[in-house]
């Protein structure tokens, strides 16, 4: 149901000047929460260039380490190029799951601006905003995966093409990169917060990816809330039902970006300590 009322008040007297006035301010009201709305969403939204900031620095700060050193050894700055893409990939899916959004919550706005021949119809809009959502989940799952080969840098014993794995709630068994954390979180630091960072969001996080490719594709319901339209998220996996919303979605990025600047950091520290 649109927000915005598009009738125009023609006003004959002065009673319905007053009811007028009263129509407006209530027009310019629900302008205003549409704006502060969509704003929302758009200030959600990444610098990709600023997402990769980060990456050059720690290739430089390396490069510039192994110079002094009068090392030849470019392991990590040639690491970090190869999962550039993965590296980037969440925040990319983000801002398009986000641009899906958009579109879907103020359709009855945006489509007045544009011609009726790029009109989008609704099940189409719901597929998109589910195809972008999948695309970020599995993303970050990616990302994960690549990064072990980081880990593989500093500690032995990690197969050439482990991917990030994962702990059995109920056996507490773990596969993977996550069998080793398991193993050696007690006396290693690196380990250690990841097996923290586990329990705290990743877990969580990769629940939906294991969900949508093993099982369904993600639902998409609205619930209001103080007057806004809300999306709700919803897979299955067997029998489980898994809800999460668009803010734990904002959450898993911005941890997963944090993850890997502190992880990344670490691991730097770590190879370097070794060599001198």
């Amino acid at each position: 149901m649109p927000w915005i009322t598009r009738s125009f008040i023609i006003i004959h007297n002065m009673t319905e000047v007053v009811r007028g006035t009263r129509k407006v301010m209530e027009k310019q009201g629900k302008v205003a929460q549409y704006v502060s709305m969509k704003q929302y969403y758009v200030n959600q939204k990444y610098d990709l260039e600023e997402v990769l900031t980060p990456l050059y620095g720690w290739k430089q700060e390396y490069f510039n380490w192994c110079k002094r050193q009068k090392r030849e050894d470019y392991s990590l700055t040639f690491l970090l190029d190869q999962i550039r893409a993965s590296y980037l990939s969440p925040a990319y899916n983000y801002n398009k799951l986000v641009d899906e959004i958009i579109q879907d919550m103020f359709w009855d706005e945006i489509k007045y601006e544009i011609p009726d021949c790029q009109w989008v119809s609704m099940g189409r809009r719901t597929s998109q905003i589910i195809i972008e959502l999948q695309n970020c989940l599995v993303s970050i799952k990616i990302a994960l995966d690549r990064s072990v080969k980081l880990f593989r840098l500093y500690k032995k014993g990690i197969a050439e093409y482990s991917t990030f794995g994962h702990i059995d709630s109920s056996t507490n068994k773990a596969k993977g990169f996550m069998a080793q954390v398991i193993q050696d979180k007690d006396k290693d630091d690196i380990l250690e917060y990841v097996y923290q960072k586990y329990c705290e969001w990743i877990r969580e996080c990769v629940q939906p990816r294991d969900a949508i490719i093993h099982y369904d594709d993600i639902q998409v319901e609205y619930f209001f809330f103080e007057g806004h339209e809300i999306p709700k998220f919803i897979c299955r996996k067997k029998q489980d039902v898994i809800e999460f919303s668009f803010q734990d979605v904002t959450l898993y990025i911005s941890s997963f970006y944090a993850f890997y600047s502190e992880v990344t950091r670490m691991i730097f520290e770590k190879i370097t300590n070794f060599a001198e």
